[in-house]
C-alpha cells in the first residue's frame, strides 16, 4: 500500500464512488440479485439492527427465513390499516432496490407479516400505502455477556483460559 500523504489519503484510496474496477476478480462473488433476506443475518449490531445470530450452514436458510420473519413482526415494521401508512426501519428504504422497489417491500412485508389484518390490508389495497421510516437507533444492540457466552464453551473460545485455539490469539 503507497504511503499516506496530504494529498493521499485513505479517502482517495478507497474511494466509495467505484468500488470493483471493470475487471476487478472480486466481481466473481458479488450475488445477483442480492437476496434481501441477508439484511436481517449480516447486521451491525445496533438496537434498530436485527438481533445478531449464529448460523449453522444446514439449516442457514431457514435461520435466515425466521430472522426476517422475526424483525417484520418487531417493532421495527408497524403497519396502521386505518391511516393507510407503514413505519419501517430506515433498512428497508435503505436497501428498497435489493428488495424490488416499493411494491417488493410490500410483498416481502406480505411474505413475513404474523398479523392476519394488516396482512389483509397491505394485500387489499397495497398502493394506498405510504411508508414512513422509523428512527434509526445506532447504540449497540440489548445483547448482554450471558447470550455470548451461551452459544461458546468458554474452555476453548476466550482467550487465556488455556482452550484449544490459545495458541491462535498469540
Amino acid at each position: 500500500m503507497p504511503t499516506m500523504t496530504a494529498t493521499y489519503t485513505w479517502w482517495t484510496w478507497f474511494h466509495l464512488v467505484r468500488q470493483f474496477s471493470p475487471r476487478d476478480p472480486r466481481k466473481a462473488w458479488i450475488v445477483k440479485p442480492p437476496d434481501p433476506l441477508i439484511h436481517f443475518a449480516l447486521v451491525c449490531g445496533s438496537r434498530s439492527c436485527a438481533p445478531i445470530d449464529y448460523y449453522d450452514p444446514t439449516t442457514i436458510y431457514d435461520q435466515f427465513e425466521a430472522a426476517a420473519r422475526s424483525f417484520v413482526n418487531s417493532s421495527e415494521v408497524v403497519v396502521l390499516p386505518e391511516e393507510g401508512k407503514i413505519l419501517l426501519s430506515e433498512i428497508f428504504r435503505w436497501y428498497e432496490s435489493d428488495f424490488g422497489g416499493k411494491r417488493g417491500v410490500l410483498d416481502f412485508l406480505c411474505d413475513y407479516l404474523a398479523d392476519d389484518r394488516a396482512l389483509r390490508a397491505i394485500s387489499n389495497k397495497a398502493e394506498a400505502f405510504r411508508f414512513e421510516y422509523i428512527y434509526y437507533d445506532w447504540n449497540l444492540n440489548r445483547c448482554t455477556g450471558d447470550v455470548l457466552r451461551s452459544h461458546f464453551k468458554t474452555s476453548d473460545r476466550v482467550r487465556g483460559q488455556g482452550g484449544a485455539d490459545d495458541a491462535a490469539y498469540t
